[in-house]
Formats: C-alpha cells, structure tokens, sequence
C-alpha cells in the first residue's frame, strides 16, 4: 500500500473565496455537515503552508469572530 504525497487542508470557506486566496493550488467544494460551504485545497508538502497564510488567516478571523 503506498501512501499518496498529496494532502489537503480544509477551509471552512466558500469556493470562490477560497480559490482567491489561494491561487496557485487546486482547491475543490466540500460539503459540511453545517450545510455550510467549505473548501478543499490540495498541498504537496509542509512548505506549502507558508503559501497557505492568507487562507489559514482569513479562516482564523472568521472563527475568532464568533467567539
């Protein structure tokens, strides 16, 4: 059994946000349990991460925001 090089980090954020903010990666809609929209983006390394920051932020504001 081999194990797939690609991971992925979920976005509680719609597609089209999403995809603004991360621009250079593949990133596809997933449902939630919430009915709320979230989004999929595809990473090949930790490096990629560092990439990631505006996405990993805005989700971050959003989830302070509620609380």
């Amino acid at each position: 059994m081999w194990a797939s090089t690609k991971k992925t980090f979920i976005a509680r954020l719609g597609i089209d946000e999403a995809k603004t903010l991360a621009p250079d990666f593949v990133v596809q809609e997933i449902p939630a349990a919430t009915g709320e929209a979230w989004s999929k983006v595809t990473i090949s390394s930790i490096e990629d991460l560092d990439k990631l920051a505006p996405i990993i932020l805005r989700c971050y504001e959003l989830e302070a925001a509620k609380h």
